[in-house]
Order: C-alpha cells, then structure tokens, then sequence
C-alpha cells in the first residue's frame, strides 16, 4: 500500500496476463495480518502475510484492506485447502504462539478468477 505504483503495475500485470486464482504469501514486517484489496475489472487480491515467529513488534503500519485483527505476538501462517470440495475452499489463518488461531479467512477457488 506504501508503493502505489508498484501496486499499480502488479495489478495490471495480473490483468494483462488474466493470470487466475493468484494468492499472495508475505511475510518479514513483523506482524500478521489477513488482506482483501479489491481491484476493478479484476478479483479481490488476498494476501496473507504472517511474520514474528522470533519477536513481537510494537506497532504495525495501517492497512485499509486488513480483514480482523492484526497480530502483534509471535504467529505463523497457514493455508489449508479443501481439494474435495465441488467449488475447493482455501482457509487463510493466523496462529499465535500457543496455537491459538487468531485470525482467519475462507475463500473459494472460484472468487480468484475475473466474473464471467
């Protein structure tokens, strides 16, 4: 969010490739977080970025696309993905030191693609 431009080509590269079902895994900010950012023309681009297995960190940068809480305390990320759904269902999650899930979100295959 901090680099407009680059968010901005990225989206575009996305675009011009029609490239589906594209995730974003990050992490190195020293917190956590679950993101939704929703891009015209395209499909809401969801990230999970999970960091802090070693430290925790006092404060975190705002994020207008921030789904719950952000996770200061140590955490790890995890994607689970449901193959044998008709429509397969991916659980974004955060998990804190003492394997508490503190933040998650679903989404569908299918919601990673353009609208037909």
């Amino acid at each position: 969010m901090n680099l407009p431009s680059e968010l901005l080509k990225m989206t575009q590269v996305i675009k011009d490739t029609q490239a589906n079902r594209v995730l974003f895994i990050s992490g190195d900010v020293h917190w956590g977080e679950l993101s939704k950012l929703p891009v015209p023309n395209l499909y809401p681009l969801n990230d999970d970025t999970s960091s802090g297995l070693t430290e925790t960190w006092p404060s975190v940068e705002e994020n207008q696309n921030r789904i719950g809480e952000v996770v200061r305390e140590n955490n790890l990320g995890m994607i689970e993905i449901d193959w044998e759904a008709e429509d397969p269902e991916l659980h974004l999650q955060l998990i804190d030191i003492t394997g508490k899930l503190r933040v998650s979100q679903r989404v569908r295959l299918s919601e990673l693609q353009p609208s037909r």
